[in-house]
């Protein structure tokens, strides 16, 4: 009968892996090895314990065997601890070794060679209780073999092909056997001394943590114990040769793996090789890992027994790994970017780390069940991956030791095999190079690879304080081009050199972010080996006195950074081995990831880099793992971070330790998991269908304090109740008045004509509307004990309820509510690309802008408006009028930090990419924006405090043109297309009562040295609007406007005057029709914000002067009139407002003249300009408050040179308030200096130098 033999297709579905029984054909194609053939062979297939499969080849003398052991629980004192005989396990693996004769293992010599890998007890033969797996190699590659249940049928147990080492980089990468053996060869994670866990390897009783039963059936196995039976005699006491049989298979293995990629047959460099992306993660990425822990010093000693090891003590010193790529730059044959007489040593005494080590509670833990009386419960996702037990949410956990184990720092390193796989790509060949040398030529061969040593030393010196796990070279890996090719002539590929053109392509180096993997790659192919070198040894340097100077911190921190780096590594399939790894209990499991830093110092990762791994590390652990990680900003689907995988559907690891309680796997919910960004705010209007509202507990409260206004009870009076009472008798407290005007009411409420709010945070919700109707249609129940009596009072709504865009405070949003719109601007606008609509939307605002007008802000309103339209967003405001602003300890001080950080995470693919309200291009591309050097550098600018104590002048500027009655002047009507601030006809002979102080003009003036406030590009009119900050500044300029417009309704507009080129309420544009009817007009714009569809949301910080709205005037003067609902109220000119600084200020002052400094013929020119305003007897030109002559300044923004560099030059008229100068503008006139902004130099331009300015009386309005 032929052997059931069977084969492993591996799934990327989710679906369970499906076993095939292999017929001839796939037997004589795959089960070429000698282990395959031997399967083959009489009956073979039915051995099913490693004893059984050890002895068939036991004996034989042209063999050579060889066994190893390791105990990851080796520690542990079982003999004097019986008790934890039920939980405890000691995780014993036996590692056989067999080859022929004398040859070496897994050497091309040799095409036998086998690594046969079984649990604690050999002659197990079921495997609900064991494990067994073969390696084969048959001289070329390897083949992997396990016994287990066929499809998961638990009755019999067959072997199982799973494939080939050339298939690690196929169809099956990261699957079955090649998520642990990912590149094709045999490891052993622990590759290095000491070999803590291995017999021989670490000083520690072996013997002492092995089951007696178990021990037992060893000294029976002449393999294991000998003939003498004496335990364990026979297994090798030498880890040393099994890592010289495992670094064979690696190095003979990426032999005939570079032959294949990059060789034809008659060993000629091929002119486009194979695989380049796997042969380049070698050195971008962490494929996979090593172990190793603390060199122990000559003055090491052992102070105290602790279960079966001796307490560490004495002196150590820190694995260098931990700091640097210690295993790639030691391999001097081919690099030399480490300094010859660079060395680092750092050492520690024991007593410093044992401070340290409980700082941050370093454990060897075990998991066990609920019932083992367990010392630590962890969420289920602080260990990585699911290692939940069936029906248990959290792991259970036995502290086994305290620390690490028998020697400290058990730290992560790079992989023997990435070092190897790097010296591969980098060895193709050798190359003649002639260098001169005193007199004569010097010859020697130089070996060349796919990338030159300039570059490969910049990519290692990228992050070349993290060796692992390193998220900026990770990033990198997107720019590596996929394929490549050798040029013969020049002994050289050009991978090299597209790699660096595509970094430089990047929008992280075009966007010139300096901290930014792309920007630190091409800064340093700049420098010399020397200056590299340099740096390496000043980093040595900053860790060597941390250590010397503050050993207990720098441990703590180093420390902390080890195990940062397992916690990135514990969700891979690899992580099964517990006791291997501490796990810092102190650290919370939420905790971001750590990096080290030049500076010797750890700080978190960055967004980008915490959003790189945690993709990457979570696609590894899921259904269709793929080494390779996307381009991190072009991410075909939302990740799954780890905390939202559920438990898998399979094992996508082939475990070599099954657990005490198997875990039962569950297949995902549809639709479970999804980016943390993307996923919905609830409603916080707590609602019960079932309940039955009533006024006590739902209708009164919802009156006096809703909860969705966020306020504690008694703070606001959400529902209205005090204007409800003054407006027309509403008693909304009373519950006699509500019921009786319920219908009323709810369609007030419903139409959001109530409360009497601008802050739409005050509306009503659905929730909050549904219990009122509720409760009027259940009968008006006075509590929870009146009996209902349903009756429809109010039907529900056939309309929609009023729904309104909000612009809100941009201080106000929340970080994931933020990038929200910072993605749209990405997205739709594309600050970044030439061509895009963000370059169209900067040309349309510097060619069709209407400013210095009484169209100016209704302009922009709607621009504002076709943006939103565009995005599909609102755009959130920038309050540079609210108290805060102008405190220089206030957070709101300066350009809100949403404009200044580097990046941000896009919700709808969890990438981490550039800031696109900091990082856009300026008009066609010539740079990106540029803002005040003083307001990017921030607080820590000497500059700082008088830069935003000028924010105090503005915010004067904007109350005074708030306290005006009028918005535009009466006088310029017949100016309709070129209203006031445009008027030609003003002149010298003009009289004092022609200029009418008004709002339009007076707030340009404030929003003009705004703009300038801000910077260069936001003071000219060509550049301005190609700053993301442009946008909500004019958002919070037309809520200025809002608030002057809520105060006079009825105020007066030349309302048909088009605004070109929008249309549709400036929804959309048309450049080119004539017909002036089709355009958005001032009427159109003067509406309340309702009317076009948006809102403000209130500000994070009171404004520094807010208007009394009309309705707020009309209801203070309406008596009450019985029960009928609201009417218009009537026009009001007066001009009344709510003051909030100077409570001196009455509106019912007597009106007195005041003199104005009046302007006529300011020239608008390309450049923008300062003006600043001197008594004309001024004996100092210093323009700032010491000086007593100097009056104001005023900016007059400049139109720039346009797309087309004609320019846009007009003539403007200014009107600056000097009441602090009465008495001495009484008898005096003034004189100015003009000064240009760009050069910071006197201006020489004769329009400019020829302004006469001249002091005017007008009527006082507002305070003094």
């Amino acid at each position: 009968m032929a052997p059931q033999l069977y084969w492993r297709e591996f799934t990327r579905d989710g679906r369970s892996d499906i076993d095939h029984l292999a017929d001839q054909n796939y037997l004589a194609t795959k089960f070429t090895d000698s282990f395959g053939k031997w399967l083959q062979q009489d009956n073979n297939s039915s051995l099913r314990s490693f004893d059984e499969v050890v002895r068939s080849f036991y004996g034989k003398p042209e063999l050579n065997i060889q066994s190893f052991m390791v105990a990851d629980g080796g520690f542990f004192d079982l003999k004097n601890n019986p008790s934890a005989a039920q939980w405890f396990r000691p995780r014993i693996r036996i590692v056989t070794l067999i080859t022929k004769g004398a040859e070496d293992h897994f050497s091309h010599r040799c095409d036998f060679t086998l690594c046969i890998v079984g649990g604690q007890d050999p002659t197990e033969r079921s495997r609900s209780h064991s494990f067994l797996q073969v390696a084969s190699w048959d001289g070329l590659t390897v083949r992997y073999y396990q016994n287990d249940f066929p499809n998961g049928n638990n009755s019999d147990s067959a072997w199982n092909y799973f494939g080939e080492s050339s298939e690690a980089f196929g169809p099956k990468q990261y699957l079955g056997p090649f998520n642990g053996h990912i590149n094709g060869a045999c490891i052993m994670k622990e590759l290095r001394n000491p070999w803590l866990h291995w017999l021989g390897g670490a000083p520690v009783a072996i013997l002492n943590c092995i089951p007696d039963t178990i021990m037992n059936k060893y000294r029976e196995l002449p393999y294991i114990s000998g003939s003498e039976s004496s335990p364990l005699s026979a297994i090798s006491r030498s880890p040393t040769e099994l890592e010289g049989a495992i670094t064979n298979c690696v190095k003979n293995w990426y032999f005939t793996r570079r032959n294949n990629d990059f060789f034809d047959s008659s060993k000629t460099l091929l002119r486009e090789p194979k695989n380049i992306p796997r042969w380049v993660s070698h050195l971008f990425l962490t494929t996979t890992i090593n172990m190793t822990a603390a060199g122990s010093t000559p003055t090491a000693s052992s102070d105290s027994v602790f279960m079966a090891y001796t307490k560490p003590a004495g002196w150590w010193v820190v694995p260098n790994s931990q700091f640097y790529n210690q295993e790639l730059l030691s391999l001097v044959a081919f690099n030399d970017l480490l300094p010859q007489n660079a060395e680092l040593n750092i050492t520690f005494k024991a007593e410093d780390y044992y401070k340290a080590s409980e700082k941050l509670g370093l454990r060897l833990l075990q998991q066990v069940g609920c019932e083992d009386n367990p010392d630590i419960i962890l969420p289920w996702q602080a260990l990585g991956g699911d290692k939940r037990m069936e029906g248990y949410k959290d792991v259970y956990l036995k502290t086994i030791l305290d620390h690490e184990g028998e020697r400290p720092f058990n730290v992560l390193h790079a992989s023997f095999e990435d070092v190897h796989g790097t010296e591969r790509f980098q060895t193709l060949g050798k190359v003649h190079v002639r260098t001169p040398h005193k007199d004569d030529a010097a010859v020697f061969d130089k070996k060349f690879g796919l990338f030159s040593d300039a570059t490969f030393n910049a990519i290692m010196m990228v992050d070349f304080c993290n060796p692992i796990y390193s998220w900026r070279r990770g990033v990198l890996m997107q720019y590596v081009p996929r394929e490549t090719a050798y040029d013969a002539h020049t002994s050289s590929y050009d991978i090299g050199s597209r790699f660096i053109e595509n970094v430089k392509n990047s929008r992280w180096y075009r966007s010139k972010i300096a901290d930014s993997p792309e920007h630190e790659l091409i800064k340093l192919l700049g420098l010399s080996l020397h200056e590299q070198q340099d740096k390496i040894e000043k980093y040595f340097t900053a860790i060597t006195d941390r250590m010397k100077h503050s050993p207990i911190d720098a441990l703590t921190d180093y420390l902390k950074l080890a195990e940062s780096r397992r916690r990135i590594y514990r969700p891979l399939p690899l992580n099964e081995f517990g006791y291997t790894l501490p796990y810092a209990t102190k650290m919370d499991f939420g905790e971001p990831f750590y990096e080290m830093t030049w500076s010797g110092q750890i700080q978190h990762m960055p967004d980008r880099g915490q959003t790189f791994l945690k993709k990457w590390t979570c696609s590894l652990a899921g259904f269709d793992p793929d080494l390779l990680p996307p381009d991190d900003s072009l991410i075909p689907r939302p990740p799954l971070t780890i905390d939202a995988l559920p438990a898998t559907t399979r094992r996508v690891a082939s475990y070599c330790q099954s657990l005490k309680c198997p875990v039962q796997h569950r297949g995902p919910e549809a639709g479970t998991g999804g980016c943390p960004y993307s996923e919905p705010r609830k409603s916080t209007v707590p609602h019960t269908p079932s309940h039955i509202p009533n006024w006590a507990d739902d209708v009164l409260p919802l009156m006096s304090a809703p909860c969705w206004c966020g306020c504690e009870k008694g703070e606001t009076d959400g529902g209205g109740m005090k204007e409800a009472i003054c407006w027309g008798h509403w008693t909304l407290d009373d519950y006699e008045d509500v019921k009786k005007r319920a219908a009323n009411i709810y369609s007030h409420l419903h139409a959001k004509t109530m409360p009497i709010t601008r802050d739409p945070r005050d509306y009503w919700s659905e929730s909050g509307l549904g219990i009122f109707r509720g409760w009027a249609n259940a009968g008006f129940p006075k509590d929870s004990s009146d009996v209902p009596a349903p009756k429809v009072i109010i039907p529900k709504p056939s309309d929609p309820p009023a729904t309104y865009r909000i612009r809100r405070d941009i201080l106000s949003l929340t970080k994931e509510e933020l990038a929200v719109y910072q993605s749209k601007v990405d997205d739709v606008l594309q600050v970044d690309v030439l061509g895009s609509k963000w370059q169209e939307l900067g040309i349309l605002h510097g060619k069709w802008s209407l400013t210095y007008q009484e169209s100016t802000f209704l302009w922009y309103r709607a621009y504002l408006l076709h943006v939103e339209e565009m995005i599909g967003f609102s755009i959130p405001y920038w309050n540079g009028f609210s108290m805060a602003s102008g405190d220089q300890q206030s957070t709101a001080a300066g350009i809100p930090h949403a404009f200044l950080e580097d990046t941000y995470i896009h919700p709808g693919d969890c990438s981490v990419r550039p800031n696109p309200l900091k990082y856009a291009l300026s008009l066609l591309g010539r740079s990106t924006v540029t803002r005040d050097p003083i307001l990017t550098q921030g607080r820590s600018s000497p500059g700082w405090g008088d830069k935003i104590d000028c924010l105090k002048t503005y915010h004067q500027e904007i109350s005074y043109a708030l306290q005006q009655s009028t918005f535009t002047s009466k006088k310029m009507e017949e100016l309709a297309s070129n209203p006031q601030a445009n008027s030609t006809t003003f002149s010298q002979k003009q009289k004092d009562d022609f200029y009418q102080l008004n709002f339009n003009g007076l707030l340009e003036q404030a929003h003009d040295k705004f703009r300038c406030w801000v910077g260069l590009d936001m003071a000219n009119n060509t550049f301005a609007a190609f700053d993301p900050v442009f946008l909500s500044f004019h958002a919070n300029m037309d809520r200025i406007v809002d608030m002057f417009l809520d105060a006079h309704p009825a105020t007066h507009f030349t309302s048909g005057s088009p605004l070109r080129p929008f249309i549709n309420n400036g929804t959309d544009v048309n450049y080119n029709d004539p017909r002036p009817w089709i355009y958005t007009t001032i009427g159109d714009m003067a509406k309340d914000t309702r009317a076009l569809g948006y809102m403000y949301g209130a500000p994070t910080s009171p404004d520094v002067y807010t208007p009394e709205t009309a309705i707020q005037r009309s209801l203070l003067k309406i008596r009450a009139s019985g029960g009928r609902g609201s009417s218009a109220p009537s026009a009001d000119n007066s001009g009344g407002s709510v003051h909030t600084q100077n409570e001196g200020w009455s509106p019912e002052a007597k009106a007195v003249t005041v003199p104005h400094i009046l302007f006529t013929n300011v020239v608008r020119t390309d450049e923008s300009y300062r003006v600043d305003i001197f008594l004309a007897s001024a004996k100092s030109l210093d323009a700032s408050s010491g000086n007593p002559d100097f009056v104001d300044w005023f900016i007059c923004l400049g139109m720039g040179p346009g797309r087309d560099n004609k320019g846009r030059r007009s003539t403007v008229t200014r009107i600056i308030k000097a009441e602090a100068f009465a008495g001495r503008l009484a008898n005096e006139t003034v004189k100015v200096v003009v000064t240009c902004l760009g050069s910071r130099t006197e201006s020489t331009d004769p329009q400019t130098r020829e302004m006469a300015p001249r002091v005017v009386w007008l009527p006082r309005v507002g305070q003094a």
